[in-house]
């Protein structure tokens, strides 16, 4: 990855982390229906990260190089490319799941803020006396 996709990375975390917090506080709303459909489909990304987070502690153990200076460094490279870098594989996948966690959380309390209030609403509808004005 390059430097502008770790940084998107970094800014999708912040952005979503946002968006959490305004479906808890209930300014984010969203119909059950399609917060339900978003969060199942956040989760099952986040299955399918998961699962390439795992294969990749395999290739963090390379082996066959053979014993050439040159071969031991890509050796030693692709490995950290795998786990060791800053914008190693581990640590993107690590941050794409974090996002789609917050994702699924943001869903998921965005359609509790709303199922609450509709809830409520409704409550409110039936103890209006129709004498009332």
């Amino acid at each position: 990855m390059t430097g502008t996709d770790a940084a998107t990375l970094g800014s999708l975390i912040g952005t979503w982390t946002a968006f959490k917090t305004e479906a808890k506080e209930g300014q984010l709303k969203l119909d059950t229906d399609i917060g339900s459909e978003l969060a199942g489909h956040a989760g099952t990304m986040k299955k399918q990260l998961q699962a390439m987070l795992d294969q990749t502690k395999v290739l963090a153990y390379l082996d066959g190089w053979g014993t050439l200076d040159s071969a031991t460094e890509l050796k030693a490279k692709f490995e950290q490319k795998a786990d060791g870098f800053d914008d190693s594989a581990v640590k993107r996948l690590t941050e794409a799941i974090e996002v789609l966690s917050l994702m699924e959380d943001t869903w998921k309390l965005a359609i509790g803020q709303l199922s609450d209030r509709d809830q409520q609403n409704a409550a409110n509808i039936n103890n209006v006396n129709p004498g009332d004005k």
